[in-house]
C-alpha cells in the first residue's frame, strides 16, 4: 500500500516544497470601477495585491493592531505600496493577509519629522500624509510623565488641560473656564446661571443676569480715543456743569455786571454752542499740548482730592 504521508516526508528538504508562506507584493492599479481597495462586512477591507516574483494576483485581507467589534484602523492603499503578505498553508487562494507596508525609493522613509532627525533612531514617531481621525467610545488622556502636564478626554466628552504648573483650561457643557495654579488670576463662565466671571489678583467683574459687579482694591481707570488720562478723567459735560456751578456761586458771593446768574446762564448758551461744534474742530494743533498736560505726573499725599490736569475729549 502506497503511504503519501511516508513518501512526502522522505522527499521533504530544501527545495523540495515549491509552495511559498510569506511573498512580497505591490497594491495593484485602481482604475474606474476597478478599485484596488474594497470594503465587505463579513472581512472588512480586502486589497487586490500582486506578488513577487511570482507575480500570482491575489486578494488580501489586512491585519492591524485594533480589530474587535466595532473597532478597527485605517492607513489607505494606494498604486504601487509595497506590502508583507503572509499566505496562510502556502496556498495563495486560501486567503492571504498584508501584515505590513514597506519603504523603498518610491515610498521614501521621512527623514525629517517634527523639525527633527529620525534616522537618529532617538524617538518614536507615527507620521501620515493623510488626514488622521482618532476615535474612542470610552475616556482618553495623554499625560507627561515628567512634568504632570495632560490633555484628558472623558467619556462624557469634557475637556480639561494642565500645564506643568498646574494651571488648566477646562471644557464643559456647563462650565467653561482657565486660571493659573493660585486660582488669583481666571475666566469663567457657569453656562447653566449664565453668569461670566473674570479676576486677576484682588479685581473681580461679574456679569449676571440678575447682577452684576466690577469692584478693585486699586485704581479703576476708563479712557477713550486711545488717550489715558492721568490719575483721572473727565468728560465735556461734566467740565460744562462744573463751569456753569462756579459762575452761579461766583455771582451769589460777589454780585456785580460781570458776574452772577446772568453771566452763568449766558455760559451756558455758550459752552452748548461750543459743543455742538467741537466735532468739526480739527484737535491735531492741541494734541503736543494735549500730550503734555495729561502726562503731568501727581505725587500721592500732596494734595488731597486733586490730581493732575487729565481731560479726555
Amino acid at each position: 500500500m502506497f503511504d503519501h504521508l511516508t513518501q512526502s516526508q522522505a522527499h521533504a528538504g530544501p527545495g523540495q516544497d515549491t509552495r511559498q508562506w510569506c511573498s512580497y507584493g505591490t497594491v495593484d492599479r485602481e482604475t474606474p470601477g476597478d478599485p484596488s481597495t474594497t470594503f465587505t462586512d463579513a472581512y472588512g477591507p480586502l486589497v487586490r495585491v500582486t506578488l513577487h516574483p511570482s507575480g500570482t494576483p491575489v486578494v488580501c485581507r489586512v491585519a492591524h493592531e485594533v480589530a474587535g467589534n466595532g473597532e478597527g484602523e485605517w492607513h489607505p492603499f494606494i498604486e504601487g505600496d509595497e506590502v508583507m503578505v503572509l499566505i496562510p498553508e502556502g496556498d495563495e487562494t486560501a486567503g492571504c493577509c498584508i501584515v505590513g507596508r514597506l519603504n523603498q525609493e518610491i515610498d521614501r522613509w521621512p527623514t525629517r519629522v517634527a523639525g527633527q532627525d529620525s534616522t537618529k533612531n532617538n524617538f518614536a514617531f507615527r507620521r501620515v500624509r493623510v488626514p488622521y481621525v482618532f476615535e474612542t467610545a470610552a475616556g482618553y488622556l495623554v499625560r507627561s510623565a515628567a512634568t504632570g502636564a495632560f490633555l484628558s478626554i472623558s467619556k462624557e466628552g469634557d475637556v480639561t488641560i494642565g500645564n506643568a504648573d498646574k494651571a488648566y483650561l477646562a471644557l464643559r457643557p456647563d462650565f467653561l473656564g482657565m486660571q493659573n495654579a493660585k486660582g488669583d488670576v481666571l475666566f469663567q463662565i457657569d453656562v447653566g446661571n449664565r453668569q461670566f466671571v473674570a479676576e486677576a489678583a484682588g479685581t473681580k467683574l461679574v456679569l449676571d443676569r440678575s447682577s452684576s459687579s466690577l469692584y478693585t482694591s486699586g485704581t479703576l481707570q476708563f479712557g477713550t480715543s486711545g488717550q489715558q488720562a492721568s490719575e483721572h478723567a473727565t468728560s465735556i459735560e461734566s467740565v460744562v456743569v462744573l463751569l456753569e456751578a462756579f459762575f452761579t456761586a461766583l455771582g451769589a458771593a460777589s454780585p456785580g455786571p460781570l458776574t452772577g446768574a446772568g453771566v452763568a446762564g449766558a455760559f451756558t448758551v455758550v459752552m452748548n454752542t461750543a459743543i455742538a461744534a467741537a466735532p468739526l474742530v480739527p484737535i491735531g494743533p492741541f494734541t503736543a499740548a494735549l500730550g503734555a498736560a495729561l502726562a503731568v505726573p501727581k505725587t500721592p499725599g500732596t494734595t488731597p482730592n486733586l490730581a493732575a490736569p487729565g481731560l479726555l475729549i
